[in-house]
């Protein structure tokens, strides 16, 4: 699945949004991408650590239209915590 700043109505803060009825964790390292790049396009993957009980999938890479493919999918630093 894949996921855009519109998607999540441009939020601001990190938290869970319901998109396509599906339960999406949003870091607020990937709202700093996206304030960077608006129209960047993350991926999605299955999360694979604690709390996923309310969480369908997390925000993987990203994608930024128009750029060469070796340069689109570029993996966003997940912060401290979420190690």
């Amino acid at each position: 699945m894949k996921v855009t700043w519109d998607d999540i109505e441009r939020a601001t803060i990190e938290g869970v949004f319901i998109v396509h009825g599906r339960s999406i964790g949003v870091s607020g390292t990937a709202i700093d991408v996206w304030k960077r790049h608006p129209e960047a396009v993350f991926n999605t993957s299955v999360p694979t650590d604690r709390d996923t009980d309310t969480i369908d999938l997390v925000l993987s890479d990203f994608e930024l239209p128009g750029e060469e493919q070796d340069k689109v999918a570029q993996p966003y630093l997940r912060s401290a915590s979420d190690e």
